[in-house]
């Protein structure tokens, strides 16, 4: 948000401090990560890790650190290809906690959801895409594919 609480419109950069922000929440989550007592899955479609968010090189760079995340032994990362066809889509990120907590995430904010049938509904539809997803080796593999694809168009 600016200073004065509001979002930013799509077509305004980010404030200035909010890339300090950015940049340190990504800091705390490579601690978390770290810890070997915690277990993290990622579900990603082609189409997020396709979406240049930088130049060529540097989304090459983004997609072996995330291959070399997947790597960990408590880290899964799991890929839904555009070659797959899913009955339904996703209107927006979300995440799951465990059974008690989902968050949905947007431009504008972050939703916390500790009603059990919002969660539910937010865990079976997690596991509705999980069924389309490449995993271990393949997703790795599939991840550093992509990035050998923004390589060659770098």
């Amino acid at each position: 948000p600016t200073p004065g609480g509001r979002s930013p419109t799509p077509c305004t950069p980010e404030p200035a401090g909010v890339i300090d922000e950015i940049m340190a929440g990504k800091a705390l989550r490579r601690v978390v990560l770290d810890r070997p007592d915690k277990e993290f899955e990622f579900l990603l479609t082609e189409g997020a890790l396709r979406w240049r968010l930088l130049d060529a090189a540097g989304m090459a760079k983004q997609l072996e650190h995330l291959a070399a995340i997947a790597a960990r032994p408590n880290v899964t990362v799991e890929v839904i290809p555009f070659s797959v066809e899913v009955p339904t889509g996703p209107l927006n990120m979300f995440s799951l906690y465990d059974d008690r907590l989902a968050a949905i995430e947007d431009k504008t904010g972050l939703l916390m959801l500790r009603d059990p049938t919002d969660v539910r509904y937010y865990t079976e539809l997690f596991e509705l895409y999980r069924r389309y997803a490449l995993r271990g080796a393949d997703a790795r593999d599939f991840v550093l594919s992509v990035a050998e694809d923004f390589r060659r168009d770098s």
